[in-house]
């Protein structure tokens, strides 16, 4: 796949701000349910990611390289001492090869087994919309995908913990450029790392 240089950062304002709808549940009778904000931050350890790029005519394909920072905040839900889901919001900066991109990403994650010891581990998704930068002056666009997630949370002490992950996001809406005449998919997974700290 050829190289992308970025040349300039993306001047226009692009609605690409994908809410979640995090349904956090809740049960009747004698079932406390508590709801408590967090922060966290991860980043990318390891991935593969692929770049489809098409102008209509012709299609280039390929693997390219793949960095990322996110941060965001949130609310985890517990009831009766146990970890139940934690729906949040992240703003990260990334990079595909030498276009550079931001992602809002929106979704949750949710608690399963028995939580044994120190190890909390989950499975959820995310709604992930990735803002490219501009390319020779053409805006590339704003992708829209689903990721599928699971991983184990560590905790080192009541309010802080380790995170380790793992996410496959594929494209539901590629990212058309403005001009119009190139479409832009990015699909693959990443190995993340990072820190809760719930308050």
């Amino acid at each position: 796949m050829p190289t992308l240089t970025r040349t300039h950062p993306t001047r226009s304002l692009i609605p690409a701000l994908l809410l979640p709808s995090i349904a956090l549940s809740c049960k009747s009778g004698d079932v406390q349910r508590e709801l408590t904000p967090f922060v966290r931050a991860d980043f990318a350890l390891v991935d593969e990611i692929d770049a489809e790029i098409s102008d209509g005519f012709t299609t280039l394909e390929g693997e390219t390289d793949y960095d990322s920072f996110r941060i965001g905040f949130g609310f985890l839900e517990s009831q009766e001492d146990r970890l139940v889901s934690r729906g949040e919001l992240l703003i990260g900066s990334s990079s595909f090869g030498d276009l550079d991109a931001v992602e809002i990403v929106g979704g949750g994650r949710f608690f399963v087994g028995e939580q044994a010891g120190a190890i909390r581990p989950y499975v959820g998704f995310h709604a992930v919309t990735t803002i490219s930068d501009s390319v020779a002056g053409v805006d590339l666009g704003t992708q829209l995908g689903l990721a599928a997630l699971g991983g184990l949370e560590v905790p080192l002490n009541e309010n802080f913990a380790l995170d380790f992950g793992i996410d496959y996001q594929f494209p539901l809406i590629a990212a058309e450029s403005d001009p119009p005449g190139v479409d832009t998919e990015f699909q693959g997974f990443a190995v993340r790392a990072g820190v809760v700290v719930d308050f």
